[in-house]
């Protein structure tokens, strides 16, 4: 059985423009107008809440369960701090540290699971 490269790209490339065009929606009736800066400096939420769920910058899997974790865990932590009344500039800040937090995680455990992997498994259990 074979895969359909050009068929799976295009239907990605629809399914994104079609999510795509749902959220603008949905910004557009939050803002009762079309402003081409709503979605200015989301980029860090959504790089955040991905890297959260799972999803390594450096390649590898992703799941949608872990992504909608990360999300729900962002959006978490930004309505606790507007609750707080914390400036909006220490909000990015925070939202920033988290990222760099779990980018560092990541490459941690990475490297621990490559060093396991080339050390064979079960022999790194034995040499301890």
């Amino acid at each position: 059985m074979s895969l359909k490269i050009s068929r799976i790209k295009m239907v990605i490339y629809a399914a994104t423009g079609f999510l795509a065009a749902v959220a603008s929606i949905i910004i557009t009736a939050r803002l009762s107008n079309g402003s081409p800066n709503a979605g200015i400096m989301l980029e860090l939420d959504v790089i955040a809440a991905t890297v959260l769920g799972g999803t390594s910058l450096f390649g590898g899997v992703a799941n949608i369960g872990g992504t909608l974790a990360g999300v729900l865990f962002i959006n978490f932590v930004r309505n606790g701090l507007n609750l707080l009344s914390v400036n909006p500039f220490w909000v990015q800040v925070v939202t920033g540290l988290i990222l760099l937090i779990a980018v560092l995680l990541n490459t941690v455990v990475n490297s621990r699971i490559e060093e396991w992997a080339r050390l064979g498994g079960s022999e790194r259990e034995e040499a301890r």
